[in-house]
This record gives C-alpha cells, structure tokens and sequence, in this order.
C-alpha cells in the first residue's frame, strides 16, 4: 500500500511555510521509520510502516508518530531543548546523589561528592560532563520520541492509542534500546496528556503494556540511564508545549468524536464517507467499527470477512477524503 496526502509543518521559529507531501510504504521491519528529507526530493517525507499489516489502514496513526521526528528536526529543537535537558539531567544527578558517589568516587578524585555543597556540584557537573554524555544523549533522543509520541496523539487522537496498542502490546522479550523511553513510562505519559488534547484513552490501556528488560550494564552505563529516565519527567511539559505549539487547531484540525460517530453511520451502511472532515476522523471511525462485534451482522456474507472489507472500505474513504481534499484546493 502506498498513500500520499499533504500535511502542513509549519515551523513557528521560522517564516517559512511549506505543504509537505507525506508518502507512505511498507518495509520489512515490524516497526514504523522515517526516512530523512532527501536533497532530490525537497518537502517530501517518507514514513515506511510494517509490511505484514501493509493492507492495514487501521496502523496509518502510527505514522503521526514518524512525522513527529520531521517535526522535531525541521524546527530544530533538539537544539532549542538542550539546555533544558542538560539541567534536567543534572537536576536528576542531584536528586541521587548517593549513587553518584558510589558509581564515581573511586574514579573522582579533585572533589569530595559525599560533601560537595550544591553550587560547588553544579559547577564541577558543568566542567565534567564528559561524565554524563550518555545521559545527556539520551534524555534528549528519550524527548524526541516523546514529542513524536505526542504528536501522533494530537493529530489522530484515540486511534493513535489503539493503533499504539495493536503493534507495541504485548512486546516478546525484546531488549530495551534506551534512546526511547521505558515502554510503561511512554503509555503513562500518553494517558495523563490525552486529556490536555482532549482524547479519551481507552478503559484498561496502561494495563496492555510492560517493559521491555534492560542491558546488563556496568555502574556507570546504569546510573546514566537512571539519571536519562528521570530526567524526562522534568522535559515533558515543555515537550508538550511545543507539541501544542507547533499543532495549533489553526493548522491541524482536533479529531472529533462527533464527526467519527457520522462516518460510523455511513460504515454501518457499507458506503464511504462524504464530505469527511480530516484523515484523524475517519481513522477514529474505523476503529470504533473494528472494535463493533455486531457490524454488519444482519448480513450474514459481510460479517464473515468484517475485517478484511472494512479494510477496504476504510482505504476506499481515504482515497474519497483525499480526491474531495484536491478538489477543494
């Protein structure tokens, strides 16, 4: 399955404007990537989603969360952020001190850790921060993924969550890669913010997810994480702020549970939508049809292979969606 629409990125550090073509396919992993802006395809972004649920325009949210890391770079804010997560990270080494100086006091010899007044720890952090690279790489990649996750959130509300949900739970004993967040914390800080875009995170969500285990590393690799997880609580609301930003309803309209529930009803007749709002929408209605074991019941052929002409119909509505789209430009 290959699809393009146009989305807006709109950098609000930056005067320019630009429509950006998004271009879906299937790659043989079976996790989402995008692909960087290439110099021959200027404005485009390529966003490659799991070959095995290629026909599957029930995970089309995920690419939300790969359109997050466009976002992330076409506005700079690893940089703009880096101030804010080198002071989270040494808030963090503040707050475990005691580990710091049971991972490091045989390696630093030129202050005394167990002592060390507050001024003279942040000024010896500010010297030594060969010491804490790793965190500090870290807790900024873990802030990417978390501004991508919030991305996907806002732009495709409830579906995000579930589509979410549909590739990420369970995990089958995979290691964790510590440039994202712990599984568990990600969902977390998905269902405290949904409110705040006003999503309403299914009943019994956080309950679908574990985290994956961890390397066995030495001290130091280990604090740093520690220092890396913790530290991202300190980030999330300025994460969030600049996923509100960036996603103003000015630019991107909010999914609307009232506009799902009107393309439900033609879902229900066997019809594509007319007139469809936004992509978000009729994703939010495909779900709530999904998850309807009732669906077309009345039609003993249909409901047999539900899933697989819901599919269809659903990818026939967004061909629909985007053909109204160009028509009204």
């Amino acid at each position: 399955m290959q699809t393009l629409c146009e989305c807006a990125l709109e950098p609000s550090v930056s005067p320019l404007k630009r429509s950006t073509r998004l271009i879906l396919s299937s790659e043989w992993t079976y996790e989402p990537q995008v692909y960087p802006e290439k110099a021959f395809l200027p404005s485009y972004v390529l966003i490659g989603l799991p070959a095995p649920e290629s026909s599957n325009p029930l995970l089309l949210p995920l690419a939300g969360h790969e359109l997050g890391h466009s976002l992330w770079r076409a506005n700079n804010l690893g940089e703009e952020l880096y101030p804010k997560v080198v002071g989270a990270v040494f808030a963090s080494i503040f707050q475990n001190k005691d580990d710091f100086y049971k991972t490091y006091h045989s390696e630093i010899t030129d202050i005394d850790i167990a002592k060390a007044q507050p001024q003279e720890l942040a000024e010896f952090l500010k010297n030594n921060i060969r010491f804490f690279t790793n965190a500090i790489e870290w807790a900024r990649s873990q802030a990417e993924e978390t501004f991508c996750d919030f991305t996907g959130l806002r732009l495709f509300g409830v579906s995000y969550l579930k589509s979410f949900a549909y590739l990420a739970s369970p995990r089958l004993s995979m290691q964790r890669d510590e440039a994202y967040p712990r599984l568990t914390t990600r969902v977390r800080n998905l269902v405290e913010i949904a409110p705040r875009f006003g999503v309403k995170p299914p009943e019994g969500f956080e309950g679908l997810f574990e985290d994956d285990p961890e390397a066995d590393y030495q001290n130091s690799m280990r604090f740093n994480l520690t220092v890396a997880d913790e530290a991202l609580g300190d980030l999330r609301e300025s994460i969030f702020n600049k996923a509100q930003a960036l996603l103003s309803d000015e630019f991107v309209p909010t999914p609307s549970d009232d506009e799902a529930s009107q393309i439900l009803r033609w879902i229900r007749l066997v019809v594509p939508a007319k007139g469809a709002r936004s992509l978000a929408d009729i994703l939010n209605a495909a779900w709530l049809a999904f998850e309807d074991k009732t669906l077309w019941k009345d039609i003993p052929d249909l409901h047999k292979k539900k899933d697989d002409v819901l599919k269809e119909l659903i990818l026939k509505n967004i061909e629909i969606f985007e053909i109204e789209s160009r028509q009204k430009d």
